[in-house]
This record gives C-alpha cells, sequence and structure tokens, in this order.
C-alpha cells in the first residue's frame, strides 16, 4: 500500500489528529493494540499486514506518530524512502537538500523540520564489499511533534 507522506499533516489517508476509532476504519485491516504500560504517555496499534503502526497520545487518542515498514510504500516528494535500492547515502543527500539541518546517526537520519525520522538496521545477509556501512532502511516514522516517543 502506498502512503505519501505530507510533513507535519498526513501518511496517506491518517490525517495527524485522528481519532482512534477513525483511524482504524480508515484502514479496516486486521490491527492489534499494544497494551498500555504505565511508563509510556502513548497508546499504539499495528496493523502488520500492511506495514503500518499508529501512536495516539494518551489523553486525547489522537495520532501524533505513523511508523512504515515493508511492505508500505512510504512516498516523500515522489520517492520511495523504503527503497532498498535507494542508499543511505543518497537518502542522506535527498533529505538534506529539503532540511539541511538534518541529524545524522550511524541507526537513522532525523529531520525535526519534516517531522521524519528513517530507520537504518545492518543487513548482514546482503552486505556487500562495496558499501560497507552495511545499512538499510528499516522503518520510517513520520510525526507531528516530538513528543518523547523512543525513534
Amino acid at each position: 500500500m502506498k502512503f505519501e507522506i505530507i510533513p507535519r499533516k498526513s501518511v496517506g489517508p491518517i490525517q495527524f489528529g485522528m481519532k482512534q476509532k477513525q483511524l482504524r476504519e480508515i484502514l479496516s485491516w486486521k490491527f492489534h493494540e499494544l497494551p498500555y504500560r504505565e511508563e509510556r504517555s502513548f497508546r499504539e496499534d499495528i496493523f502488520p499486514e500492511i506495514g503500518v503502526s499508529t501512536t495516539y497520545d494518551d489523553k486525547l487518542l489522537c495520532c501524533v506518530a505513523v511508523m512504515l515498514e515493508y511492505p508500505a510504500e512510504s512516498v516523500f516528494i515522489g520517492r520511495n524512502i523504503l527503497d532498498k535500492n535507494y542508499s543511505k547515502e543518497n537518502l542522506e543527500r535527498f533529505l538534506e537538500s529539503v532540511d539541511p539541518l538534518i541529524q545524522v546517526e550511524i541507526d537513522g537520519i532525523l529531520s525535526e523540520k519534516l517531522g521524519i525520522f528513517v530507520n537504518f538496521d545492518f543487513d548482514e545477509e546482503n552486505y556487500e564489499e562495496d558499501e560497507p556501512e552495511g545499512y538499510i532502511q528499516d522503518s520510517v516514522t513520520i510525526f507531528k511533534e516530538l513528543f518523547g516517543i523512543i525513534l
């Protein structure tokens, strides 16, 4: 399923601020809710068949973040951020062209301006000598504002 990212507003049909019940109806896929734990101040739904996880503010039960992973297509300005053929270096340059203040770590790229965090995982199976870092996009989290979610 393709999800067009509009920074700080929406991810495909998911609008930030949307109530949990409404979001579940719009996605209309099987989901499971992660059990609430007091040490976290948010709730989450996982839609495994489409590679989507949604995070809700515990007080208002409004969507505040969306995580996409395979098989979801996360499209930002015409590019699928989760395309495994798109190297970390190329993705870094692309995001930096939109936000020169991105923060790059070994395991991710964060753009606070865009509300996008791309998580990288070490890919031992497909490790190649010509790409010594061996890191590939694992997931992308899109958020309205940073609010204490561990990215």
